[in-house]
């Protein structure tokens, strides 16, 4: 303000100097006007620069006027940062929050989903191992079940074997028949007294003890059969035994290809074993097969076993043994 009270006052004053010149001179010369355009002009170069000077002063307090602004106005959003009370953080803080808050959000629903998933398939799992248990309990039960019952029928038909074969085990005394003569009368056959049935015990019915009995009786005359064609095939052997010494010599390598076996004591000796009634073996067939049986009865020429897969009742005799026709091996 003070600068343009100075330029108002030169002004004022040059206008009047200019007037009292014009008043004083007013009929001067060519040399005088020349010497008033030159002055002019430097009074109106001086004018315009002081113009221009003016004007960069006004720019310049406008531009500094304008810094301050904006510099209050920054310093007042940096206090209202330092707060946490700037709108535009105030604003992302909560976009930030609204993420965080549905990232959770989505995180629990995926986690509540596992677990459900998860005890669904242990309750599942759970539920199938129960339900494995309990017919493997009831399987392991049934087959414990089903051996005892066989262990039992096997028992008892030993002991209905043993109680019917014993009294036919007895020897018999052979009597020496002599020459009949013509006035001799015709002998009878002799009648044995029949056992009492008061001393046997049965505990099986009458129709399977018959059918039993019917069995061990074709057994023993089978058996018989065979030891007295065994007996006479021996004697023929004896007899034709110095007549052809080529036969002797084929017969003994036919001999050493049998395997031995007998029976002594109620017990069978075969193939270097020793097998006893009530055992369990393997009967080795002719064709290579197996089968799992139980030996029944040990007679004096004769075993009776029983295949558990048929309950089949298979007569083999010693014969059969030693050509390998059958073949005993122990189970357990």
């Amino acid at each position: 303000m003070k600068q343009n009270n100075l330029i108002m006052m030169n002004d004022y004053d040059i206008e009047n100097d200019r007037s009292n010149h014009l008043e004083i001179y007013g009929d001067s010369d060519e040399d005088t006007e020349d010497a008033s355009e030159t002055g002019s002009t430097k009074y109106i170069n001086e004018l315009s620069f002081e113009h221009d000077l003016d004007e960069y002063d006004s720019n310049f307090e406008i531009k500094e006027q304008i810094y301050k602004d904006k510099l209050a106005v920054l310093k007042e959003q940096l206090v209202q940062l330092e707060h946490k009370k700037h709108p535009d953080y105030v604003k992302h803080l909560a976009v930030l929050d609204k993420e965080h808050e549905d990232r959770l959000f989505f995180i629990y629903c995926t986690k509540k989903l596992e677990e459900d998933l998860i005890e669904k398939e242990y309750c599942f799992e759970e539920s199938a191992a129960e339900k494995e248990f309990e017919e493997r309990k009831m399987e392991i039960k049934e087959n414990l079940l089903s051996d005892l019952e066989e262990k039992k029928k096997i028992n008892e038909n030993d002991s209905n074997i043993e109680l019917i074969s014993d009294p036919s085990e007895t020897k018999t005394l052979t009597t020496r028949k002599l020459r009949r003569r013509p006035n001799d009368p015709i002998p009878l056959p002799d009648r044995r007294r029949r056992a009492s049935p008061a001393q046997i015990n049965f505990l099986l019915d009458e129709n399977i003890i018959t059918e039993d009995v019917k069995a061990v009786n074709r057994l023993l005359s089978a058996s018989t059969k065979s030891a007295q064609k065994n007996s006479l095939t021996s004697n023929k052997n004896q007899n034709n035994h110095h007549q052809n010494h080529n036969n002797d010599h084929d017969d003994g390598e036919h001999q050493t290809k049998l395997i031995e076996a007998k029976i002594e004591c109620g017990k069978l000796f075969c193939d270097k074993k020793w097998f006893h009634r009530g055992q369990n073996v393997f009967i080795e067939s002719p064709d290579g097969s197996l089968e799992p049986s139980i030996i029944l009865h040990i007679g004096t020429n004769d075993i009776i076993v029983k295949r558990y897969s048929d309950s089949q009742r298979i007569k083999i005799t010693l014969n059969d043994l030693m050509t390998k026709k059958f073949s005993f091996q122990k189970k357990w």
